[in-house]
């Protein structure tokens, strides 16, 4: 991996480079040591000093990136308001994958990898986190997407809202992983199919296996 920019401040050296080389090899194998060795770093207590701890910088790699995440899935969200198609399961879809879509080609695509990392590692719970109420956006987004099912019960709507989340971002990670240049109508396919399989998961209608085992748990 390269270093990253040397006209950075250290913060922000410490957490792009958190970010790719977590984003690239995973959570648990990566040192502390090549973090800082990434950031052009030689003091070891640097990551103490801005992060207090490993789970700190994990934390301000978030934070650093969210804020700008979600003030462009606000943007698309009111496009879509604007245009009348809040209660559009698709558009709604695409303003919330939207600001995640536009960094698959960009020098932001790291962070993607990163929170696809953190979707799939076991002491994390990614939709948990982007869920919290700060997120407003995103906020409107599930509260949009739950009234476009209305039928399906609490707890079936939260698994498959889980599952559309892990497929979408784990196909993105993927295209950013195996496609090194890709070509634009290409790229416009994916996108649409992945919102395609996004609505399909959320709009599957119950089988009488899933409705009777609903039945079982709730009596």
């Amino acid at each position: 991996m390269e270093n990253v920019k040397q006209d950075l401040p250290t913060r922000v050296k410490l957490i792009l480079a958190a970010e790719r080389l977590l984003g690239e090899r995973g959570f648990q194998h990566v040192s502390v040591k090549e973090i800082l060795a990434a950031a052009g770093q030689r003091n070891e207590s640097a990551l103490q000093y801005h992060f207090g701890s490993r789970a700190g910088l994990i934390g301000a790699v978030f934070a650093y990136r969210v804020d700008q995440i979600e003030a462009r899935r606000i943007e698309l969200m009111n496009e879509v308001e604007a245009a009348g198609r809040s209660d559009d399961l698709r558009a709604i879809l695409g303003a919330a994958l939207g600001p995640l879509v536009e960094i698959m080609d960009s020098e932001d695509k790291y962070y993607l990898l990163f929170a696809v990392q953190a979707l799939f590692d076991p002491k994390f719970d990614l939709p948990s986190f982007i869920e919290a109420p700060s997120m407003d956006g995103l906020g409107r987004a599930v509260s949009w997407i739950r009234a476009s099912v209305p039928d399906l019960p609490d707890h079936v709507f939260g698994m498959r809202l889980r599952l559309a989340i892990e497929t979408s971002m784990g196909a993105m990670a993927r295209w950013i992983r195996v496609e090194t240049a890709p070509d634009s109508k290409t790229q416009a396919l994916f996108v649409s199919n992945l919102l395609d399989t996004a609505e399909a998961i959320l709009r599957a209608p119950l089988s009488e296996e899933t409705a009777r085992i609903i039945k079982q748990t709730a009596s």
